[in-house]
C-alpha cells in the first residue's frame, strides 16, 4: 500500500480533530464536497464490515464514527475514528482525499480493514497485504492505449473493440491475462475462450450484442473454459482430451488464485473456496476444416496442436483476421505441460506461418490482443532454434526454462532442449 495513498495514525485523545472538524470545509477542498465524502466513508465502511474476517474486526468498524477534514486541500482527508480498548482511545484510518475520491469503496475497505489489523496488532495471513507480483507491475499495459475501449465499468474485465465486430474480453486482473473474443456476425456470434470463470463473461457478451452466442474453445486449459458452462452451446475438438477437461477441474483453477497470481480485488460475491472449472456439456464435436457461418461473417477452425492435443486457431478470412490462441501470444509460450508435443508445435506455427501475406492481424489469447502477421514466420524460426539448441536459456526455476529469441518467449520443461 503506497503511503501517498492510505496514512493511519493511533491517537491517544479524540479531542485532536475536536468535533467541529467533522463538518466544517474551506473553498479550497471544492474537489470533493464533505456531504460527499462522508456519505462515500459511511458506504467505505460497510463495505468494511462486509470483508472483516473477524467478529472483533467487525464489530469494531460497527462502531466507528465517520468523519472529514476539508480544511486544507493539500492535506484533506476522510475517515474513520475507531474504538480501542476501554480507555477512550481511539484508531483513526483516514485515507487522503484524490486517493479517496478516486478508488472503489470495495479497494478502500480492504485497505482500512488491512491497516487496522496491521495497527492494532490483530494481523491475520489472509488480511495482510501481499506484495505485488512482479508481472502486476508491468499493468497497465502501454499497447492498450491505442484500442477502443468499450463498457469501462465492468470490474473485472476489460474488454476493447479490436476489430469491426470483434470484441477481446481481457482479464487484466489475474497473471495468465486471458483474453477471450467475441466475434459478431449479422445472424450470430462466437464466443472464442469464455476465460477463468471468476467472473460472469455471459453477462458481458448480452452487454455486446443481442445475438445467440455459441462457444468456441482455442483449447481446453482451465484459463479457457471457465465460462463454458453458462452457454447452452459448446462446440468441441473430437479429442480425448477435450473430452476430459469437459469434466471440469478443482485443482488447476485453486492454483489461478494464489496471491502470486492476483493483481487487485477478486470480484464481489467471489467464493474462492469454492472455486473450480465447472463441468459443460459438448453439444458438437467438430474437426479440422469446420467452419461457422456468422451470417455475412464465416470462420474457419485450424486444427492447431502442439501446446495441447485439442489447440485451435481461427480464421476469418474475409476480414483478414487469425485467431491464434495458444499457439502464439507475446508473452512466454508454454509448452512444458505433459501435453505438448514439439513437433506437432512446428507443423502448426508453420501453417500460421503460410498463412501470413492474407493475415491482417493476429489475435493470440493471452497479454495483448493484437500481433503484425510478420511475427508468423519469425516464429516458426524462433521455436526451431531453441529446439536445435541455439538459444541460450535465460532463467530455470521449478523445472520451467525460459528462452526468449527475436522478441518471442518460450517456456520448456528444464532439460527438454540441450544447448549447442
Amino acid at each position: 500500500m503506497k503511503s501517498t495513498q492510505l496514512f493511519l495514525a493511533t491517537l491517544l485523545a479524540y479531542g485532536v480533530l475536536g468535533t467541529s472538524a467533522l463538518a466544517q470545509t474551506t473553498d479550497k477542498a471544492g474537489f470533493m464536497g464533505p456531504e460527499a465524502a462522508r456519505a462515500k466513508m459511511h458506504l467505505v465502511v460497510q463495505e468494511a464490515i462486509h470483508q472483516a474476517n473477524s467478529d472483533s474486526e467487525k464489530s469494531a468498524f460497527q462502531s466507528g464514527q465517520v468523519f472529514v477534514n476539508l480544511f486544507e486541500k493539500d492535506t484533506a482527508v476522510a475517515g474513520v475514528a475507531i474504538p480501542v480498548g476501554s480507555k477512550g482511545n481511539r484508531v483513526f484510518v483516514t485515507f487522503t482525499i484524490d486517493h479517496f475520491r478516486d478508488t472503489a469503496v470495495n479497494v478502500l475497505a480492504r485497505e482500512a480493514l488491512e491497516d487496522f489489523a496491521r495497527t492494532t496488532g490483530s494481523t491475520q495471513p489472509q488480511q495482510s497485504s501481499p506484495q505485488t507480483p512482479e508481472w502486476c507491475k508491468a499493468l497497465p499495459r502501454p499497447e492498450y492505449k491505442s484500442l477502443e475501449r468499450v463498457l469501462a465499468s465492468e470490474p473485472w474485465f476489460e474488454i476493447y473493440k479490436v476489430a469491426p465486430g470483434v470484441f477481446a474480453i481481457y482479464e487484466p486482473h489475474q497473471a495468465e491475462e486471458t483474453i477471450s473474443y467475441l466475434i459478431v456476425g449479422h445472424k450470430q456470434a462466437v464466443l472464442f475462450d469464455t476465460g477463468m470463470g471468476i467472473s460472469d463473461i455471459r453477462r458481458v457478451t448480452t452487454k455486446l450484442t443481442s445475438r445467440p452466442v455459441v462457444v468456441l474453445n482455442s483449447h481446453t486449459h482451465d484459463d479457457h473454459v471457465g465460462g463454458n458452462w453458462q452457454f447452452t452451446f459448446v462446440y468441441g475438438m473430437d479429442t480425448a482430451f477435450t473430452r476430459k477437461n469437459a469434466k471440469g477441474s478443482r485443482e488447476d483453477a485453486q492454483a489461478e488464485i494464489t496471491p502470486d497470481q492476483l493483481c487487485g480485488d477478486l470480484p464481489k460475491g467471489f467464493n474462492p473456496k469454492t472455486y473450480a472449472t465447472k463441468p459443460w456439456k459438448i453439444s458438437h464435436a467438430i474437426h479440422d476444416g469446420f467452419k461457422i457461418n456468422l451470417g455475412g461473417r464465416t470462420l474457419e477452425v485450424l486444427s492447431t496442436p502442439g501446446h495441447t492435443p485439442d489447440a485451435i486457431s481461427l480464421l476469418d478470412r474475409e476480414n483478414g483476421l487469425l485467431f491464434t490462441g495458444d499457439t502464439y501470444y507475446p508473452a512466454p509460450i508454454w509448452l512444458y505441460r505433459p501435453e505438448t508435443d514439439f513437433d506437432a508445435y512446428v507443423a502448426s506455427v508453420k501453417r500460421l506461418a503460410a498463412l501470413a501475406p492474407e493475415v491482417k492481424l493476429v489475435l493470440g489469447a493471452h497479454n495483448i490482443p493484437v500481433a503484425e502477421p510478420s511475427v508468423l514466420p519469425r516464429l516458426v524460426t524462433a521455436f526451431e532454434s531453441v529446439r536445435a539448441g541455439k538459444v541460450p536459456p535465460q532463467k530455470s526455476e521449478g523445472g520451467k526454462t525460459l528462452y526468449v529469441t527475436d522478441g518471442i518467449s518460450f517456456l520448456l520443461k528444464t532439460g527438454a532442449v540441450e544447448a549447442r
